[in-house]
């Protein structure tokens, strides 16, 4: 959405850490982004360092384009969107799709470990179809905000936040055996046509940028480390922030990497991680 050139790291289904472990970056989830040798955590962070890092003043796209007829776009409300329904409301549901229990071990064991608790893969399989009918709320919700004939969630010039937000969900959940009830055009044809819609509209920016540069595991985590970071003073330390999670700046070493990890508060967020790695 941004065109901003980038270079893929390759991860395996079952393990993605395996950056981060060479990084010494204690998390567990993706996707991260390294942008020189900053590397931030969770999504919300990522889409705010893109756009700060690589604005549309300077010829980028952007995940908060201007709203139609002139209104000036929700910024504040689509992020809340994105966080707070999206990521924490409806994507937990969606998990409940997985057949977990045709899953192998070590891909239980991981997830779990994600987790912090050990996944009961029975119990799971058993909550699926209460998962299913909360989505189906969930999708009439959706159905709702685009019964008008608009084009995008927040009635944007392209697709925002909100709706690549709520489309990885759904296109994703899409793809799970017993979810065709849930994607019905005639209880839901809105909504399967916005998913449609931005589908392709995602295929179509994909094809226009080039191929991405894929690198892996030791050989990503050398480029990190080798290099640029941006200064202190504009990522800057926030004390008082960061006594609320129990972090602090320090020095650690790993591989014989030293890593200094920092808790910062930036203007785009309550909080923020940044890892900077060197020799």
């Amino acid at each position: 959405m941004s065109a901003v050139p980038v270079i893929y790291i390759g991860i395996t289904d079952a393990t993605p850490t395996e950056i981060t472990d060479y990084l010494g970056v204690a998390y567990r989830r993706i996707p991260v982004l390294a942008i020189g040798n900053d590397v931030y955590c969770d999504t919300g962070i990522i889409t705010s360092a893109l756009e700060r890092r690589f604005p549309p003043s300077q010829g980028y796209g952007t995940l908060f384009p201007k709203a139609k007829h002139g209104a000036s776009t929700d910024t504040g409300l689509i992020k809340a969107f994105a966080t707070f329904y999206a990521e924490t409301v409806v994507f937990p549901q969606a998990v409940y799709l997985i057949p977990w229990t045709h899953l192998p071990e070590p891909f239980i064991k991981d997830r779990s470990a994600l987790r912090g608790s050990p996944i009961n893969a029975k119990a799971m399989a058993a909550n699926t179809p209460i998962a299913i009918s909360t989505l189906s709320t969930h999708l009439t919700l959706i159905e709702e905000q685009l019964s008008d004939d608009r084009e995008w969630l927040f009635e944007t010039e392209l697709p925002s936040l909100a709706d690549l937000s709520v489309h990885f969900v759904l296109a994703w959940g899409r793809g799970f055996k017993g979810a065709n009830a849930l994607f019905d055009k005639n209880r839901v044809p809105y909504t399967i046509q916005w998913l449609d819609r931005l589908t392709a509209f995602i295929k179509k920016q994909q094809a226009a940028q080039k191929a991405p540069i894929k690198l892996h595991g030791l050989d990503a985590a050398n480029k990190i480390i080798s290099s640029t970071y941006e200064p202190y003073d504009v990522v800057g330390f926030d004390t008082i922030e960061a006594s609320a999670w129990a972090c602090r700046l320090e020095i650690s070493y790993k591989s014989h990497q030293k890593i200094q990890v920092e808790a910062t508060q930036q203007p785009e967020n309550w909080s923020h991680l940044a890892a900077r790695s060197s020799h």
